[in-house]
């Protein structure tokens, strides 16, 4: 028997004439996960005339219709389709807050998501907004020694970092760093997340010592955990590289950028876009220290290339020789 879909070319005036019992739309309120999947071949429009359809038959407050609407949203995001993604999820939210409150797990969670989504879109007031309101919800539900939103204040941190708010965005990555600490041990991943970051914060504001004591910290615990060739690491390591090499320290700089390429090469291969970055980095160095011409290089915090940094240091320790 062949398959009823619904007509590429359905418009809501059609869609509004059809009686809620049309078999050629039957097949949409099925299953959710068929539907989701469907999705995915199919025009804006016809999606939109299909969720009016469930609407309609099961109601805007009903179970199955929210979760299809959040697994298209799920779907919109992981497409990178954001203000699609976006949208979704509103609707779920003005669903979740006539039904459950704006309090209720879900509710929170819907917020959660919003609040990521909008601060990949670069929108940092609705981003803060959304995380605030998850922290106010968990305080509300779970009181004010719930640490189960530490990763809310870690996004925070990640936002504040990403707009160069960095007094807010360290006042974050501390509180994290100390909230998972005591919840999870001093070695777990989501600390090591955590120190990483704060040591990124460090290395963009020129704390050089404190960003290498975090990365160093950072290293050792990736490297128990997930072993020297996980990506954690390797980023970590290269990471360390340029901190050696805005110290001035360029035989360390030179062993991580090398370690960091063989780790890359061996776990993504050569032509890994992380590895091809690492084989500059290293070929930057060795052309630096033959005060030969470098390429176009990755920018470093200071705004200078790898090899311009490298030739400063160079010169700094000629002047100290000399005098």
């Amino acid at each position: 028997m062949e398959e009823q879909s619904v007509p590429v070319d359905l418009s809501m005036s059609w869609f509004d004439s059809v009686p809620v019992n049309n078999t050629k739309l039957e097949r949409w309120n099925v299953s959710p996960v068929f539907w989701v999947y469907r999705v995915l071949a199919t025009p804006a429009k016809v999606v939109t005339a299909a969720l009016r359809l469930l609407f309609q038959r099961w109601g805007p407050k009903q179970t199955s219709t929210l979760g299809i609407v959040g697994r298209l949203g799920a779907l919109y995001w992981k497409q990178r389709k954001l203000r699609e993604a976006q949208n979704m999820y509103l609707q779920v939210l003005a669903s979740d807050e006539r039904a459950l409150g704006p309090h209720h797990p879900s509710t929170i969670s819907v917020v959660h998501n919003l609040g990521m989504l909008c601060a990949e879109q670069n929108t940092m007031e609705d981003a803060e907004r959304m995380y605030f309101r998850v922290l106010e919800g968990h305080v509300e539900i779970f009181g004010l020694n719930d640490m189960s939103p530490l990763d809310v204040v870690n996004n925070l941190g990640i936002l504040y970092t990403d707009h160069g708010v960095m007094e807010k965005a360290e006042e974050m990555y501390l509180r994290a760093l100390h909230g998972y600490e005591i919840t999870c041990g001093p070695n777990d991943v989501s600390v090591l997340d955590i120190a990483s970051n704060l040591g990124t914060l460090y290395w963009k504001q020129n704390r050089l010592r404190k960003a290498k004591e975090l990365y160093l910290r950072a290293l050792d615990g990736y490297e128990k955990a997930w072993g020297p060739k996980h990506a954690s690491t390797l980023r970590t390591v290269n990471n360390l590289g340029s901190i050696y090499v805005e110290q001035g320290d360029l035989t360390r700089a030179m062993d991580m950028y090398l370690r960091a390429l063989a780790g890359y090469e061996e776990a993504l291969g050569p032509k890994h876009p992380s590895a091809l970055d690492a084989r500059a980095d290293v070929e930057d160095m060795q052309n630096s220290s033959k005060e030969h011409a470098a390429g176009p290089l990755v920018k470093l915090r200071t705004g200078m290339s790898i090899s311009q940094l490298i030739r400063r240091c160079v010169d700094e320790q000629n002047l100290i020789t000399d005098s």
